[in-house]
């Protein structure tokens, strides 16, 4: 007769390798990006100015930055996967099962890669840097904001000057592709 204590250790081995299947095979499930309805999304900036986001469709984001008299926006396409949701707030944005990061109160994160489309403004030295320029961000949707990279911005009210904005960059864009 066996002792009670190496059926624990089989039990034990048994769930630790249930644990990494079920990571691993988690690991594979995709979902493309989706970032939801338009909205916008605004911070204050430490000069005071106001930086926003504009989601305009799945795949394309507007950044608008303002001071005083000076304006700035610029239009990038964008896609992207979600990354793996484990469970509570643990997700994996990266490429190996070692990438798991804890993101509290998301609802989704995305991790996404960014081309510049378009530009536009009054200022003498643009901060988004050249047409065609692409890079990587992680992008974490709340319920009442979202953050990209370090940078986060909270859900505001979609004005009617806001909406022809986003309309007329819109059409811009489509009609450079």
């Amino acid at each position: 007769m066996k002792k009670t204590g190496s059926y624990i250790k089989y039990l034990l081995v048994g769930v630790f390798f249930a644990f990494w299947i079920f990571l691993g095979l988690k690991h594979f499930i995709l979902r493309s990006l989706d970032l939801g309805p338009v909205a916008v999304y605004k911070k204050l900036t430490d000069l005071g100015g106001v930086d926003c986001i504009y989601v305009v469709s799945r795949d394309i984001l507007i950044f608008s930055k303002t001071l005083n008299d000076r304006y700035e926006y610029a239009a990038f396409k964008v896609n992207g996967q979600a990354a793996t949701h484990y469970f509570g707030p643990f997700y994996n944005s990266g490429e190996s099962l070692l990438n798991i990061q804890k993101y509290n109160d998301a609802i989704n994160v995305w991790a996404v890669n960014m081309e510049l489309r378009l530009k536009n403004g009054n200022v003498d030295k643009s901060t988004f840097g050249d047409v065609g320029r692409k890079f990587k961000s992680i992008l974490v949707s709340r319920a009442n904001s979202i953050s990209i990279g370090e940078d986060a911005y909270t859900l505001g009210n979609l004005s009617s000057e806001e909406r022809e904005f986003i309309v007329q960059v819109y059409k811009n864009i489509k009609s450079q592709q």
